[in-house]
C-alpha cells in the first residue's frame, strides 16, 4: 500500500516538473490575486463605479438659480432661498439640493454632526431617485416626529424644485436606511405622508 502511494505520488510529481516550476508559481500566483481582488471587492475594500453621478460630471450648460430650501425647525416650517448651480440634469441639481439641505441643518444645529451626499442616481424617467448619504442623518435618539419632518422637508424641498422627481429612495452607503422607527425599505413619495 505504501508502494502504490509513493508511486502515485512520484507520477503526480513527474506531472508536474513537466508543467514547470515557474508555469506553477505564475498559476498559482495570479489564482492567489484573483481571489484577493474578488474579496476587496466583496468587502467593499474595491468599489467599482459603472453609474452616471452627480460627483463624477458636469454639465457645461449650467446656470445660478435661486432654490429654496424647506425645513422644520422650533415647531414651525421655515424656507430659506440659496443660490446653486442649476444644469439639464436632475441628479445634479438633487445632488446640490441635499448638500445644501443637509448644511443647512447642520448649520441650524438640527443635526448635531456633518452629513454628506455620497451620490445621487436616477431611474431611467427621471422619477425616481435615489439619494445615498455617507452616514445617519440623525441621532439614534432623536424622536420619530423630529426624523419624520427632517425626511418631509427633503421631500418638500425637491417637490418644489424638481417637480419631474415622484419617488425619492433613501440610502446610507448605498444600502437601504435601517431605522427603528421609520421604514426606509421602500421608496417614499414625494407629497410625503404629512397633510398640509
Amino acid at each position: 500500500m505504501y508502494y502504490h502511494f509513493c508511486s502515485q505520488l512520484r507520477a503526480h510529481y513527474k506531472g508536474l516538473e513537466r508543467m514547470g516550476i515557474k508555469r506553477l508559481v505564475i498559476l498559482l500566483t495570479s489564482s492567489l490575486m484573483l481571489g484577493l481582488f474578488f474579496i476587496a471587492l466583496q468587502q467593499n475594500y474595491i468599489i467599482l463605479n459603472f453609474w452616471t453621478s452627480a460627483a463624477t460630471q458636469t454639465s457645461s450648460a449650467s446656470h445660478k438659480k435661486k432654490v429654496i430650501i424647506y425645513f422644520w425647525h422650533n415647531d414651525q416650517w421655515k424656507q430659506e432661498e440659496v443660490q446653486l448651480l442649476i444644469d439639464s440634469h436632475v441628479y445634479n441639481n438633487v445632488y446640490h439640493m441635499m448638500s445644501q439641505y443637509l448644511q443647512l441643518l447642520f448649520d441650524e444645529s438640527i443635526i448635531k454632526h456633518k452629513v454628506n451626499v455620497q451620490q445621487v442616481l436616477v431611474n431611467y424617467d427621471n422619477q425616481e431617485i435615489f439619494v445615498s448619504f455617507d452616514r445617519p442623518i440623525w441621532r439614534k435618539d432623536l424622536c420619530t416626529v423630529e426624523k419624520i419632518m427632517i425626511v418631509e422637508g427633503i421631500l418638500k424641498t425637491l417637490k418644489k424644485n424638481e417637480p419631474s422627481i415622484k419617488k425619492v429612495q433613501f440610502l446610507i452607503n448605498h444600502q437601504p436606511i435601517t431605522d427603528a422607527h421609520l421604514d426606509f425599505t421602500n421608496a417614499w413619495p414625494i407629497d410625503g405622508f404629512l397633510k398640509s
